[in-house]
């Protein structure tokens, strides 16, 4: 389960792990941690709440009391993806550190698509939606990085394809 702070009201779940205990116990995106272990987390800064988690050990009993929240709405940032290309010839690789890689604005109805060909096959990325930025080398510098965040508040989830 991962969670986000809003303005040190509260701390909502972003995303639940498919088959973890948040998502057999029937967490949702959206829902609003209220106590951890009986102390009262709303309010509380984001740092704080991750400084409580941390002083459990592997194996700890730690129980959550959620409130339901609101359903969270799909934003541009969780549909720009970096996705990496591979050079099975290595005819640019070598001169170029590592191939190209693009930032892509993925088209709402083809996230899940890309999502599921991404692991599987060679693609062509403009097919899934709006290539953003593009360049030569491992990873983006980071200037690049710097303006996607500026732009579109981007984290960014990188995919390597062949």
């Amino acid at each position: 389960m991962n969670g986000i702070c809003v303005e040190n009201e509260f701390i909502q779940v972003t995303k639940v792990i498919p088959e973890s205990p948040a998502h057999i116990c029937g967490v949702l995106p959206g829902d609003i941690i209220v106590y951890i272990n009986k102390e009262c987390v709303l309010g509380t800064w984001r740092e704080d709440v991750l400084t409580l988690l941390d002083s459990f050990s592997v194996g700890d009993i730690v129980n959550f009391q959620l409130c339901r929240g609101y359903a969270l709405q799909e934003t541009m940032d969780s549909r720009i993806y970096i996705v990496r290309g591979r050079d099975p010839s290595n005819l640019f690789a070598s001169a170029t550190r590592g191939g190209a890689w693009h930032y892509l604005l993925v088209d709402k109805d083809k996230k899940e698509a890309f999502l599921e060909n991404i692991k599987t096959r060679n693609l062509d990325v403009a097919d899934y939606g709006r290539i953003l930025c593009s360049g030569w080398g491992e990873y983006p510098p980071q200037d690049i990085k710097i303006k996607m965040n500026e732009e579109y508040g981007a984290k960014i989830e990188i995919h390597s394809h062949s």
